[in-house]
């Protein structure tokens, strides 16, 4: 399958779970401000806890999740656009973060087509989500995924990526997250200065954690 085209049957299940999220009232409720309440919940966003990018609920996709669902990662990748295109019809002022899911790198290309298939060009939106690839980020077929997804032109967020993924892919994505600075800081005694009992929610230690990475990966 070529980049931009995808087959009608993937268009019919990516409307029919849109068309399901929007019945669903009990799931998802249909409700908007306006007026005062939609001016004051725009400020909020501005001016008190502004948000810069929000990752949309995607559906993963490793073989054990697979299990559980018994669903294939062609329905993931269906559902987690659906959920896309849900947030954005219920709000879509805010600063959705679409992300790609698969398996193989096939995968991933498959769904950039899929998203293209419902008109949205990933290569334009300012972050997309990577996902169901942390747990494997130290392997070449990761690697492969990312080398993929940044010759598309997409500007990758990493989900959950450790020192030895970055040293790897860290020229190829946009940007990245990760928690073992809270990891680390919960199993060690505070900085000097610090009060709290440990600096797992520590923004001194984060970014010094932050400091002594950068320095660490390859030019």
């Amino acid at each position: 399958m070529t980049r931009g085209t995808t087959s009608s049957s993937t268009r019919t299940k990516i409307r029919t779970e849109r068309s399901r999220s929007r019945s669903c009232p009990s799931t998802f409720p249909r409700r908007r401000l306006t007026g005062e309440g939609q001016r004051c919940r725009r400020g909020q966003r501005t001016t008190q806890n502004p948000v810069h990018n929000a990752a949309i609920q995607d559906w993963m996709c490793e073989p054990h999740i697979l299990a559980r669902t018994g669903q294939s990662v062609y329905d993931h990748q269906a559902r987690t656009v659906a959920s896309y295109l849900n947030l954005m019809w219920r709000d879509d002022e805010l600063p959705w973060m679409p992300v790609l899911q698969g398996w193989t790198c096939e995968d991933y290309v498959r769904h950039v087509d899929m998203y293209a298939a419902m008109g949205i060009d990933l290569t334009v939106e300012p972050l997309v989500g990577l996902g169901s690839v942390c747990r494997r980020q130290n392997t070449k077929e990761a690697v492969r995924i990312v080398e993929a997804l940044h010759g598309l032109g997409i500007r990758l967020h990493g989900f959950g990526v450790k020192a030895t993924g970055l040293r790897q892919v860290h020229h190829l994505l946009y940007t990245s997250d990760s928690m073992a600075w809270s990891y680390s800081a919960r199993r060690s005694a505070p900085l000097p200065g610090c009060t709290h009992k440990t600096c797992s929610n520590c923004l001194r230690y984060a970014l010094i954690w932050r400091t002594r990475l950068l320095n660490s990966l390859p030019e």
